[in-house]
């Protein structure tokens, strides 16, 4: 199927224009499930279709501009941009909040959750993969991109953790007992490799 490319203008019950957009194929009535929520009916939405998208952009551009944009007090229009994907001369209000956009998250700034409820998401996690296991396929491929590459200080602590813990050291025994444990398992296996020879 080849793209038509079109573009449209929604009309108010007076019949003037109040947004011009730019589609392609059937998607014909907004960018989005909030502007199909409020589009005209069907008798008010005027379309014209264009061999390219190139030439939807410069028609949607054209509009635009002929009919100017309520938004920054140039005309009638509800467009908050020139056209061309909506990224063309936004306003200086969607700039900045743009722009604020891109400063990390703040929804949990400086918000530290409760004990409780960090409890609540650790169990929601613990059978993740109990449930929704990793096929062997992919387990491969994650291995094969980890191979040859550094490990990191932490992933390097973690590992000597855990061959630790599977001694049977905790963290609160000297140095010098997990030196003595590690002699005597080293004596053991030699001994028992002197005695099977």
């Amino acid at each position: 199927m080849t793209n038509t490319y079109y573009t449209y203008m929604w009309l108010g019950e007076d019949g003037t224009p109040y947004y011009i957009g730019k589609g392609h194929s059937n998607y014909r009535h907004g960018r989005g499930r909030a502007f199909r929520r409020t589009s005209p009916p069907e008798e008010r939405i005027l379309v014209q279709e264009f061999p390219d998208e190139q030439s939807a952009f410069v028609a949607e551009r054209f509009f635009i501009a002929y009919y100017g944009r309520k938004h920054v007090g140039t005309g009638i229009l509800r467009n908050r941009t020139d056209g061309e994907e909506g990224m063309a001369n936004p306003s200086q209000s969607t700039r900045r909040k743009l722009a604020s956009s891109k400063l990390g998250n703040k929804n949990s700034l400086g918000h530290k959750q409760s004990a409780e409820h960090r409890s609540k998401i650790g169990l929601a996690h613990k059978d993740h993969f109990k449930y929704h296991p990793i096929s062997k396929k992919s387990r491969r491929k994650m291995a094969n991109t980890l191979r040859g590459k550094p490990w990191s200080p932490a992933r390097r602590a973690a590992q000597e953790a855990r061959r630790l813990k599977e001694a049977g050291i905790t963290e609160s025994q000297t140095p010098q007992a997990i030196g003595h444990l590690l002699i005597d398992s080293t004596l053991r296996r030699d001994s028992h490799e002197h005695v099977s020879r």
